[in-house]
């Protein structure tokens, strides 16, 4: 007989069932007897009571999907936007909104709101989503005691929640509706549908984060990220006609559903960037060149480190910088835009040149898989360690006892990219040697040769850069002990903090 025997054939992959069983069934896929994976990742086959049960429950979701529908398009008949107020409503608290808790990308990001809670200890914590990393970092463990999650609300109760929203707020419901109609898809896609019920990332979890809100009176929301979060700030912000303020990351030029970049700008008090390239980018991104000289509207404040922190720790011994045992050192998420794909080339690179380099990585993500293929392929194996996720302290510890702090950053096809990393900022601040490329926001912190040093992203660059470090090993000490000093000077955490909180307090903000 021709063909593949049938012991030699894949079995097939299960349909994923996100949320399930509680949440609705994919039943576009799914049918009686058909095997899934629930949200917990455990194998389960449908049964044709349960498919029945699913089958009901897709009815009456779309009868009162259709019934929201119905309503919103009645009272949206004529509305406009309505612009948000410009200055802090009343005597409540800051509603501080974060994207996920915990998650080791966000350390950065949770370090200056755990400052921001030491200076308005009134001050909401609002989380739209809860991350489960195998690390939890100091800092998200303090903020864990004190935030609180918008809680996912299933067909029924989102249902009434938007009902008695058009009842109490109607005005504020319309403006919101309009404010979605002609973006992306309409106002159906971006504040109904299946999606706000499994995905915390969907703009209509608006109207659940709202609900938490109202209860506190808040003056004023500020939301962490200029994508997803941002757009259930926004549509929060409208609900309570409350001000909103964005502090964004590098993220307003991802790919993603319901954009409205234009609009988050125009609606914010201000739109908080971390590098100078972020505001031109910008300011190119909407099309208003005068954004990249705006500091009151798009003011520039670096994330930082705890300075106080690193300054009080034993110093730590100079590097070596031996060329017979060189020791690099990586710590991030380790995706595409890290560069690190150029490391196990490097290392090789280096060996031909009689460098006997050891590069330690801790840290996990999706390209870690392909960086142990790569130490095979370069036959670097054996110089290479690949560690995993680190709490902070400890990482701290190895770094502290390494020669060079390196990472290779890039600008992918999709323009993603880093800023300043943290982790180059904390390697400063140790006195290590800084190594990385003109990528982003980096020249604006490490000038080559003075306090780091920069390369152009490939290996034989990267190399050059190191011989340049080896050549001359008093002088390269003596750039790492200004690297310390420029971090500990110009990038505290704290600082920042207490100038995003006198912007908060700040009375009207308008484009200059």
């Amino acid at each position: 007989m021709s063909g593949t025997p049938s012991h030699d054939r894949e079995p097939p992959a299960l349909i994923p069932w996100p949320g399930g069983p509680q949440a609705l069934a994919p039943l576009a896929k799914l049918r009686p007897g058909g095997e899934y994976r629930d949200g917990r990742g455990e194998r389960a086959r449908l049964s044709l009571a349960r498919f029945l049960v699913e089958l009901l429950r897709h009815l009456v979701f779309f009868v009162l999907d259709l019934t929201l529908r119905a309503t919103l398009s009645l009272l949206g008949l004529g509305a406009r936007p309505r612009d948000l107020p410009r200055s802090p409503s009343g005597s409540g608290p800051l509603a501080l909104v974060l994207p996920i808790l915990p998650d080791l990308s966000h350390t950065f990001v949770y370090r200056e709101v755990e400052t921001l809670r030491a200076l308005a200890p009134d001050a909401l914590i609002v989380v739209l989503e809860r991350g489960s990393p195998r690390v939890v970092h100091r800092e998200a463990a303090a903020l864990l005691e004190h935030a609180q999650f918008v809680p996912p609300r299933g067909v029924l109760a989102r249902t009434a929640l938007i009902l008695t929203t058009a009842l109490r707020t109607p005005r504020r419901l319309r403006a919101l509706w309009a404010l979605s109609r002609d973006r992306d898809g309409g106002p159906a896609a971006a504040l109904l549908g299946k999606l706000p019920l499994r995905e915390p990332r969907h703009p209509g979890r608006a109207f659940e984060l709202a609900a938490l809100l109202r209860h506190h009176r808040p003056s004023q929301i500020h939301v962490y990220g200029s994508t997803w979060s941002a757009n259930a700030a926004l549509g929060a912000a409208q609900l309570l006609a409350i001000p909103f303020s964005i502090s964004s990351y590098v993220d307003f030029e991802f790919d993603y559903a319901h954009q409205q970049l234009a609009t988050k700008y125009a609606q914010a008090r201000f739109f908080r960037v971390c590098t100078r390239d972020c505001r031109a980018r910008l300011a190119r991104r909407l099309g208003v060149p005068a954004i990249a000289t705006e500091q009151r509207r798009v003011p520039i404040l670096h994330w930082g480190i705890d300075a106080a922190r690193l300054r009080a720790r034993q110093a730590s011994p100079p590097p070596a910088l031996r060329r017979d045992r060189l020791g690099l050192f990586s710590a991030c998420r380790v995706v595409r835009k890290k560069g690190l794909h150029l490391l196990p080339p490097l290392l090789a690179e280096l060996a031909r040149r009689g460098v006997d380099a050891r590069w330690t990585l801790v840290g996990d993500g999706e390209e870690l898989t392909r960086l142990q293929q790569l130490a095979v392929e370069h036959g670097v194996v054996e110089r290479c360690e690949f560690v995993g996720p680190l709490p902070n302290e400890v990482l701290l510890d190895r770094l502290a006892a390494t020669d060079v702090a390196i990472l290779t950053c890039i600008e992918t096809a999709d323009g993603e990219r880093d800023g300043i990393p943290v982790f180059l900022i904390e390697a400063m601040a140790l006195g290590r040697c800084a190594l990385s490329t003109r990528v982003s926001g980096i020249p604006e912190f490490i000038q080559d040769g003075v306090n780091g040093w920069l390369a152009d992203a490939t290996p034989n660059a990267l190399a050059d850069a190191i011989c340049r470090v080896l050549a001359d090993p008093v002088t390269a000490r003596a750039i790492a002990a200004r690297g310390r000093e420029t971090a500990l000077a110009t990038q505290d955490a704290a600082a920042s903090a207490q100038a995003l909180l006198a912007l908060l307090d700040a009375p009207e903000l308008r484009a200059s």
